[in-house]
Parts: structure tokens; sequence; C-alpha cells
């Protein structure tokens, strides 16, 4: 059953609360859960996300990284990782894990069948960890990742904790992201999606109807939240990080309030460039694949700038334009996103 377009761990001695019903959205597949209003995908509880909201407690110095899917995500945990490694890329060795998706590992905690990308943790469990992974070392501060609209970020208080914890929000074209989504939903077993380029873009995203929701809803409310925020959130645009990645990463260093030598940031630079994250990602994958684990295949596609003109063009372009300017003018939305 499908949903109209968006607007927008189990601890010792807490309840548990049955999973939400896997639907389908049509009969391409796409199959999700609806939390809240929003989609997620299959594997993420909404117990998990709640449990979240009323008992994980942030660190003052941790640090979240907030993206809508297939935004700059893994890039930005790799950065981030680099940088607390003091520019040691072989301390990196899988950023997933070292800066874990934190509605996955809680979901993971309640015995959902797939989806994790970390170490399988409940609340408790997580607000206890050091930061230590199999993927390297700890790193003195812990970084984790989160895909959620603001109203749904999995943490107790909310933004109005923020002053202490960091969060790094990375905004990318829509178009971009819409075409690495695509790519992205075809690769998982677990979305069961059988529709073509056109469809996705027609039929799912640009009605909201993906994993966390409508992309202008998303940015609106993280955009509002950075503007109100003071040093709280840095906003990272991923056209800018591709253009200028050493001085994009500078400003990151410094948000994060993270001494970084010129030597750092180059080396943060050159061990989150794609082809040196396309070989740590084949190493570990293979690594993976020999215990049994599984493996997301292409999870570093290609990462490209403008790459969407190959694929949305005609009508297609038309409709996209459409929604974008009459999203921006509903949600007031003003920022450039590069087209």
């Amino acid at each position: 059953m499908g949903i109209p377009e968006s607007k927008h761990a189990c601890c010792v001695g807490r309840k548990s609360a049955p999973a939400e019903e896997v639907e389908i959205m049509d009969e391409f597949g796409y199959k999700h859960v609806v939390i809240r209003g929003v989609v997620y995908p299959g594997f993420v509880r909404g117990e998990a996300v709640a449990d979240c909201q009323s008992n994980l407690v942030l660190r003052s110095d941790d640090i979240i990284i907030a993206t809508y899917p297939k935004c700059g995500t893994t890039w930005m945990q790799q950065i981030v990782m680099t940088l607390l490694h003091g520019g040691d890329v072989s301390k990196v060795q899988d950023p997933m894990f070292q800066a874990p998706w934190i509605e996955s590992i809680t979901s993971m905690s309640l015995g959902a069948a797939e989806g994790t990308n970390g170490a399988v943790m409940n609340v408790d469990e997580l607000m206890a960890w050091d930061g230590a992974t199999a993927g390297g070392p700890k790193p003195g501060r812990r970084a984790f990742k989160t895909h959620a609209p603001v109203e749904l970020v999995p943490w107790k208080g909310g933004l109005g904790i923020l002053g202490g914890p960091k969060v790094i929000v990375v905004v990318r074209n829509p178009k971009d992201a819409c075409v690495s989504m695509y790519h992205h939903t075809k690769d998982l077993p677990g979305f069961a999606y059988t529709g073509d380029f056109g469809h996705f873009t027609s039929s799912l995203f640009l009605r909201g109807r993906v994993e966390f929701g409508c992309f202008w809803a998303w940015y609106a409310g993280w955009l509002t939240a950075f503007r109100a925020s003071g040093r709280a959130i840095h906003l990272v645009s991923y056209e800018e990080l591709k253009a200028d990645p050493k001085r994009e990463i500078r400003q990151i260093a410094d948000f994060l309030g993270i001494t970084a030598s010129d030597e750092v940031v180059a080396k943060t630079a050159a061990g989150s460039a794609f082809d040196s994250m396309k070989e740590i990602f084949k190493k570990t994958d293979e690594e993976k694949e020999k215990a049994g684990s599984p493996v997301k295949k292409n999870h570093i596609r290609s990462g490209q700038k403008g790459g969407w003109r190959n694929v949305i063009q005609g009508p297609l372009l038309a409709e996209f334009d459409e929604v974008h300017a009459r999203k921006c003018a509903e949600l007031g939305l003003t920022y450039n996103f590069e087209f």
C-alpha cells in the first residue's frame, strides 16, 4: 500500500512494541515502513527511533553527520574520521562502521533482518560506546550519521541540546541526488524495486515517496535549523566540496575545533578522494565477503557533479524543474542548489 505525497534499542525494562508493517509503494515495489508519517527503509523500527528520542543522550563533543540520502554521507564520514585521526587514512578502514547510522544499529538490536552498516548496539550500549571498531581505533571523539528530518532527530532533547554536539549538514543538487538514489535503490534487494528511472523520478522522488521523504521539505527543515543554530550546525555544499576540497575540509576542521595543519588537511583531502575511497571499500568489502557478511555493491559509485544531465532530459527535466520551483516557493527555500 502506498502513501500520499510527503511534506517532508530495546533495553532491559523498556516495553517492546511491534514492528511497523512493511509496505510497498506500487506495482514496481519499493518496500518501506512509515514512521510518524515519514518513509524509512524497511529494516528501521519505529520503536528504535522512539527509544533514541527518549533516552539517547549525546556527549558534548559528539559529531553528527546529517544528510538526505545520497548527498555525500559516506564522503563526509570519511572526511570527519580522517580529521579525527590526524590525517592518518590507514586508521579509517570502514567509515560506515566508525561513524555509525544511529537508527540502523539500534534497529538491528531489535532483531531487524538487514540494513546495518556498523556494530549492533541498543541505546544504552550506544551511549557507553567509546568509538573503537574493527575499522579503526577510537578517535577521541565519536561521530554518527542520521538521515532524519529535523523533527525525527534520533537523540534526546532534539535540536535544543545543540551547542555542545556539532552537526554537519551536506547539501547536494537534487537532480544528482535523485540519480544516485535511483542506483542505490536498484542495488539494494531490500527495496525490491523494479521500476525504471523515469518511474522512480516522477512517481517516487518528485512526490516525496522515497526514504526520508520530500527532498525539499527535508532541506527546508534543516536550513531553518541551521539559520537558528549559531555555531552548532555547519552547512557544506557537495558541489563546493568537489570544487575545492582543501578549503572545505579546513572549514570543517575549524567548525569541529580540530587543530589541523596544512599537511593534515592535504592528507584528509587525498584520503577522501573518490578513487582512494573506492580502494578502501574494495578491500573492506572483500574482507566482509570472506567473513560471510553482507556487502552493498556500488556504494561508492561515481560521486560526480552534474551527471544528471545525461539522464534527466526532455519532459522529465521540465517536470523536475516545475516541481523544484514549486517546492522552493511553497517552503520558502532560497538555497542555490547549483543547477
